[in-house]
């Protein structure tokens, strides 16, 4: 077996991805079930070299894949990136092998000057993934740390599908009965709100810039990257103008997350608005979840994190879920301070 670049264009590392994390997680936990499409998205194939995988042959066996990213922690910016997809096939699973893998994608980092990796971990202390980590954080205390918990914000559209795939019988049973609640939004269409064009790029990256600038830890974008970000056949992007003036942006993808069925969630990724009162914030996010709803989602979803507005997100009946996943941070440089952030803006997948 050997341990390379990923060389494939997304379709059957999905396939590996949905195969493995099925048989491990259905029944005991959610899971997102990548297309193809995203992942092409994710990682393209301009920049490859934090994207490795292990072939058996010409077999794809295993992953673990990164995207490059900078970091603003306090007054410092950090080049680093975001891991996930972490997969072995079960069927090689053998002893070192994950290691190995790991011990590869380190190197990298290493070799392309990245300062730290971002990444989540279920907090369920009896999940696979969980009881994995913790042993390789105790065996190489230097390559990996548990940071925080954080948790969820969920704006349920589709009733009766939720409830048929929640993995709990309080998640089954609490929608079943709130349902009609919880899907209700207070506010209809916006006229200010219209689909992103690629004009709008400076006027968002400034919305970002000034709605981050306080944070703690915060993505610093370059204009590739938020151009990738907003642009493109996966991202969605929506722009609220005023007097065309461009006061607000919001930024989400489609994809599917596995209970104990399948459900089509809107992911909402990067959301910053500028001169909206509170009300005006509140009424922007109900628009945004009408237009959602048109878009045939059973759930819209965002981080519990500072770029998100919480009285906006109460007022249109989301709820906010348990903090049930650790933020980490993988091979992280020794002067890069990883005190857990209060406020907060990242991208986890």
């Amino acid at each position: 077996m050997d341990i390379r670049p990923y060389e494939g264009d997304g379709e059957d590392a999905a396939q590996l991805m949905r195969r493995v994390w099925t048989k491990t997680y259905l029944g005991e936990m959610w899971f997102p079930l990548w297309s193809p499409e995203f992942l092409r998205w994710q990682f393209g194939k301009e920049d490859r070299q934090l994207c490795l995988a292990v072939y058996d042959a010409n077999k794809l066996v295993g992953c673990f894949f990164s995207v490059r990213h900078s970091l603003r922690i306090r007054s410092t910016v950090f080049p680093m990136s975001f891991s996930s997809w972490f997969t072995i096939d079960h069927d090689y699973r053998l002893p070192r092998l994950g290691l190995d893998l790991i011990e590869a994608l380190r190197r990298r980092h290493r070799e392309t000057g990245q300062a730290l990796s971002l990444g989540v971990v279920s907090g369920d202390p009896s999940s696979v993934a969980h009881l994995f980590w913790s042993k390789y954080s105790k065996a190489c205390p230097q390559n990996f740390r548990f940071i925080s918990k954080f948790g969820s914000w969920v704006k349920i559209l589709n009733a009766p599908v939720m409830a048929r795939a929640g993995i709990d019988a309080w998640e089954r049973w609490g929608v079943r009965l709130l349902g009609p609640v919880l899907k209700r939004s207070p506010w209809g269409h916006d006229s200010h709100l219209r689909p992103y064009q690629s004009g709008d790029l400076g006027a968002c990256a400034r919305l970002l810039d000034r709605a981050t600038s306080s944070m703690d830890w915060a993505v610093v974008w370059s204009e590739q990257q938020l151009t990738r970000q907003l642009e493109g056949p996966i991202p969605r992007s929506l722009v609220f103008e005023r007097d065309g003036e461009v006061q607000g942006v919001v930024n989400y993808h489609h994809m599917q997350w596995q209970g104990l069925a399948p459900i089509r969630i809107a992911l909402i990724d990067l959301w910053a608005t500028a001169g909206l009162n509170h009300f005006e914030v509140s009424r922007l996010l109900g628009s945004v979840c009408h237009h959602l709803r048109g878009e045939d989602v059973d759930a819209v979803v965002c981080l519990r994190s500072s770029m998100f507005p919480t009285a906006a997100l109460v007022a249109n009946v989301f709820v906010a879920l348990p903090a049930s996943n650790y933020l980490v941070a993988l091979f992280p440089q020794p002067h890069v301070p990883l005190e857990p952030p209060k406020t907060w803006s990242l991208l986890l997948r």
